[in-house]
């Protein structure tokens, strides 16, 4: 889970609040639950229903003889849960659980040490959130394969025909595609074959120019970063950030080095740019110009490894921020008078939206060492030959675009991924079903509301937070806002048709269809980045995921997450233990590391006392020395970096199990789990939390989580926090000084 990502923004702002504010669900789709095929509404067949309950009695004949921390025996007349959804999590459960491990011992093994058996590996791993989403792209590929019909809305139509022009072969129509990519070089002032070859030193490219109209209709950060944000002190306000975007190893894994590998990469990256020519030049001989593209590769080296080298500077610093008019920036990054980068890049970025270019009244929000970066960046290209800067864009753009226009053996379920992330809203009224309006949200709703009482409760029993601290924190927790599944007026043709007017999607080619919906969404960006955005829509319906946003104050939680195994679970133990977690899970995040930063409005301001905020850094430091000790063959946990993702995690499952309680004392006891009978309702709520995080992981994957990730390893996530929780030991009975119930215990809420 995400306390915040980057990702496609839709606005939404043009919308009224009656349409906005509702958000809905759906999981009326296909789906496969281990073995068993499922109907639409995630029901068994009834010969897979045979098959789960005879596993079940096998289960149960067998469970005498395994190890199992048993409680006094459920009275006689406790009712055993026989419904679809209980026999299904049963099985499930039952198929990843070792019980010949003691559970105080390794909770993580004990719930997934089957995991991996009778499972596909990917290439880096897999676990539920991969396998849930493989399903969901399998499931829009479905919708997107079926025929257009006449009822269908005009986006829908036109994911349909993407979907379509993705799977087609551009080799077929080779000619197009290569007219397609003349065509974008051309408008972003780029040539098909680099100045440079032609040893042309009169070459006047303007390399502002060209990189604002790149921003304007690709997104492409290349060299300098933009992006429309809130204010980080007034969320009221939006505001462009600007920032510098170091460039990427041109030979993508490959490594450039200064020693004997030099020689090499000359002519590995030679071979790339030479070959990226004959692609879009049909008629050119690339092998009459050998020593030109090894004498362009050097030199395209030596520029790359200026801009990352020369510029780097030291990550100890402060990364504080501050607000500059383009004015400002002009006169502290350039003193060519002659060549005035920000007004012009500027100038071009907006010049076909009149009256939304920033004025000397709009304020950048930029770093400070962003100022500093692009400071000695706008120094570094008033050094640099125009024919080198040309080649290293072109090779950024014109890789970019071949790769779109020519990759080969494009699967299904990628073209689906493509569809959906160009169109989403699109893509999300075919997967959209108008019950879950009536139906699952509001059950959602009602669950978030117990889980923040559960919050609300932590807070007024803390003894280290003062009286006005308190207070402001439960006004925050009162205040955060939360969108489920997805916009409402998704369902509504006509709202859905007036957002997506103007786009153009035909039969033609792919990457032509690509780019129009980018830049369809970059015009409306740019048009528009001045009105508040607080009702834009961060994260995509479709993704097996969740976030909060401290500047917004509020929690998404996708559609696509709300499907087994989060939610349909059969008994509400273990709904807590699933979604209810990670409903927790997000609402901490605004009380983490980070989101405290932020008050009730998402402003970043001093909100709590210093007495309190001490008081916070202690326990917070319990937690990075104990996720500190974790470690795999690959590498230990960075605690500091994954403190915001341990806060969250440590929480939202304690106050998810508390929002549990609260229920049975409401509702009275649930029945039990069949295969289960011996275990309690507490307890099935921890296996249901641990069971989200099975997984496996490869070698390779841990060492990138391990070195950039602010998530721990899945199997950190579950041992750090049920041996931080009494509650968890007192469930299974664990001795004192077992390795789920240390002495020393780490706890923020």
């Amino acid at each position: 889970m995400n306390s915040e990502i980057k990702s496609p923004e839709i606005h939404l702002d043009k919308l009224s609040d009656a349409t906005t504010e509702k958000i809905s669900l759906n999981s009326h789709d296909a789906c496969t639950v281990g073995e068993y095929e499922c109907t639409r509404t995630f029901v068994c067949s009834r010969r897979n229903l045979i098959y789960i309950i005879l596993s079940i009695v096998i289960f149960i004949g067998i469970s005498s003889i395994v190890i199992v921390i048993a409680n006094d025996s459920p009275p006689a007349n406790r009712k055993i849960c026989l419904s679809d959804e209980c026999l299904r999590s049963a099985a499930g459960l039952k198929q990843t659980m070792n019980l010949r491990v003691d559970p105080c011992d390794d909770f993580y093994e004990y719930v997934c040490g089957n995991w991996a058996e009778d499972r596909t590996e990917r290439d880096d791993g897999n676990g539920w959130m991969q396998e849930r989403q493989l399903k969901i792209y399998r499931n829009i590929r479905a919708h997107l394969e079926r025929d257009a019909k006449r009822f269908d809305p005009k986006p829908v139509a036109q994911a349909k025909v993407m979907y379509r022009s993705c799977l087609s072969s551009a080799g077929q129509r080779k000619a197009e595609a290569v007219q397609e990519i003349v065509q974008n070089l051309r408008e972003f002032g780029l040539p098909t074959i680099p100045s440079f070859l032609n040893q042309d030193e009169s070459t006047k490219f303007d390399w502002v120019v060209s990189l604002a109209r790149i921003q304007r209709k690709l997104g492409l950060d290349i060299l300098i970063g933009f992006e429309v944000m809130t204010d980080y002190r007034d969320s009221n306000q939006s505001r462009i950030r600007l920032d510098y975007q170091k460039p990427s190893n041109p030979l993508g894994r490959m490594v450039i080095k200064t020693d004997n590998s030099k020689t090499n990469n000359v002519t590995v990256l030679a071979q790339i740019l030479s070959k990226l020519v004959d692609t879009i030049n049909s008629d050119f001989n690339s092998t009459k110009y050998e020593s030109s593209f090894v004498a362009l590769a050097e030199k395209y080296i030596e520029f790359w490894s200026d801009l990352s080298t020369d510029l780097t500077m030291d990550n100890d610093q402060e990364d504080d921020w501050s607000l500059y008019s383009i004015q400002d920036l002009q006169r502290m990054t350039d003193s060519d008078d002659s060549f005035p980068v920000w007004d012009r890049y500027f100038e071009e970025l907006f010049a076909p939206f009149a009256g939304a270019k920033p004025t000397s009244e709009d304020k950048l929000l930029i770093y400070r060492t962003d100022v500093e970066y692009l400071k000695r960046f706008v120094k570094l290209m008033a050094q640099q030959q125009p024919q080198v800067i040309e080649v290293f864009i072109w090779h950024r753009v014109a890789a970019y675009l071949t790769f779109h226009a020519f990759e080969e053996k494009k699967s299904k379920e990628i073209c689906a991924r493509n569809v959906q992330s160009h169109i989403p809203l699109a893509v999300t009224y075919t997967i959209s079903d108008e019950k879950f309006l009536t139906d699952v949200e509001p059950r959602l709703q009602l669950m978030l509301g117990g889980i923040r009482e559960g919050f609300n409760q932590i807070v007024l029993d803390t003894s280290w937070m003062d009286a006005k601290t308190k207070n402001a924190t439960l006004e925050k927790a009162l205040a955060m806002r939360s969108f489920i599944g997805f916009p409402e007026w998704v369902l509504d043709v006509e709202k859905l048709e007036q957002f997506y007017d103007g786009l153009q999607i035909t039969k033609s080619l792919y990457i032509r269809n690509m780019i129009n919906a980018i830049e369809f969404f970059r015009k409306k960006m740019l048009q528009s980045w001045r009105k508040n955005h607080g009702l834009r829509l961060v994260i995509d319906p479709s993704a097996v995921d969740a976030m909060y946003s401290a500047q917004r104050n509020r929690i998404f939680i996708p559609v696509a997450i709300v499907q087994y195994p989060f939610y349909y679970r059969g008994l509400e133990a273990l709904n807590y233990g699933a979604i209810g977690t990670v409903l927790g899970h997000e609402l901490t995040h605004g009380f983490d590391n980070n989101g405290r930063l932020f008050d009730k409005f998402g402003n970043m301001r001093t909100w709590w006392s210093a007495q309190t905020h001490q008081e916070y850094e202690t326990r917070a430091n319990c937690l990075v020395e104990q996720y500190n000790s974790y470690s795999l063959p690959e590498g230990s946990v960075n605690g500091a970096r994954t403190l915001g993702e341990n806060i969250a995690d440590n929480g939202g499952v304690r106050e998810a199990l508390r929002a549990y309680q609260a229920f049975v004392k409401r509702h009275g006891p649930e029945p039990t789990l069949p295969g289960f009978d011996d275990f309690s309702h507490e307890q099935l709520f921890f296996i249901s939390f641990a069971n989200l995080w099975c997984s496996t992981l490869t070698p390779a994957r841990a060492k990138a989580l391990l070195s950039g990730d602010a998530h721990s390893p899945d199997k950190f996530r579950v041992r750090g926090t049920v041996s931080n929780m009494p509650e968890f030991s007192e469930a299974f009975r664990c001795a004192p000084g077992t390795a789920m119930n240390p002495a020393r215990k780490c706890r923020v809420w």
